[in-house]
């Protein structure tokens, strides 16, 4: 097949309708999802119960939901890595930790950077203090999630529309 007719064939190519991206997002980023809520949690309560302050505590809930959600992304994307090296008979080295940390930053970092300084930690805190602290911090989770899927989800989506279209990426 020549390079202008596989062109056609990727620009033709249907796009998968809105259930089969949520279902492929909820494959995504569940886990991770699970994984950080449970750390928000715990590192919300212990935050505080060191410190008995609101707002060092949904800091402290937000530290512990990036280090759970972000850990999680981070193996999943290495062992996703090394599988491929082996595949292609390649061994998965420094340049390759580097692309995959460059996609995940390309992917979460606009979103990121707002959500831990600003919108997680006054969501949950807020929260807290409206519904209690074992309801609050999960719907300010719940609230803040809805700003942060929000930009994480195009970046996520125009990379796999780019790399579909052959534009070169960092993966």
């Amino acid at each position: 097949m020549n390079p202008e007719s596989l062109e056609r064939k990727i620009e033709n190519a249907p796009t998968p309708g809105l259930p089969a991206r949520v279902k492929e997002w909820l494959r995504r980023y569940g886990l991770a999802e699970v994984i950080g809520t449970a750390a928000a949690y715990a590192c919300f309560f212990l935050g505080q119960e060191l410190t008995d302050n609101d707002i060092i505590a949904a800091y402290a809930g937000t530290m512990g939901e990036n280090l759970g959600f972000y850990g999680t992304m981070v193996v999943r994307e290495v062992n996703a890595g090394v599988k491929k090296a082996r595949v292609d008979g390649k061994s998965y080295g420094l340049v390759d930790a580097l692309k995959t940390a460059s996609k995940l930053a390309a992917e979460f970092g606009p979103a990121e950077v707002l959500d831990s300084l600003v919108v997680r930690p006054t969501t949950m805190g807020f929260g807290s203090r409206i519904f209690g602290k074992e309801l609050g911090v999960g719907i300010g989770k719940a609230a803040a999630d809805v700003s942060f899927y929000v930009p994480t989800i195009i970046s996520y989506e125009l990379e796999k529309y780019f790399s579909r279209r052959g534009v070169p990426s960092d993966s």
